[in-house]
């Protein structure tokens, strides 16, 4: 299932065009089109994603 970013909560700093996969255990396929960027995690703590994407938009900047 995807899941568009609202812009709210856990991922509140990354663009609202950013959408997303979520699976069991932590597992995340992360899309930003602007930036032609595709991010895929496995095994991340579900409470760490928004933390994990500030740093991916911190090193494209």
């Amino acid at each position: 299932m995807w899941w568009l970013n609202g812009g709210s909560g856990r991922m509140d700093k990354i663009p609202g065009s950013v959408y997303y996969a979520a699976g069991f255990g932590g597992n995340y396929i992360v899309i930003f089109p602007d930036q032609h960027l595709v991010v895929v995690t496995r095994w991340l703590e579900p409470s760490k994603l928004g933390e994990f994407l500030d740093y991916v938009m911190e090193a494209v900047e």
